[in-house]
């Protein structure tokens, strides 16, 4: 029983460990999108964000200076 306990508690934490590494690379990943789209939006004239983009840095509230693209 009490080997039991000790497995579900190791497994328990590999699988928190595993979701919080995972959610941590993502979040890196998409704020290092975001600082791309900020410097192409300095470097292109006509540039634009769609707006799945626009949502995404301003979760991370990282201001990107160009308009977002109309839906149709």
């Amino acid at each position: 029983m009490k080997d039991n306990l000790i497995i579900a508690v190791i497994a328990i934490s590999v699988v928190v460990t595993l979701v919080s590494s995972i959610s941590y690379g993502i979040n890196r990943h998409e704020k290092s999108e975001c600082k791309k789209w900020q410097w192409q939006a300095t470097q292109y004239s006509g540039y634009y964000l769609t707006k799945w983009q626009a949502d995404q840095c301003a979760h991370y509230q990282i201001k990107i200076e160009a308009p977002i693209a109309p839906t149709f």
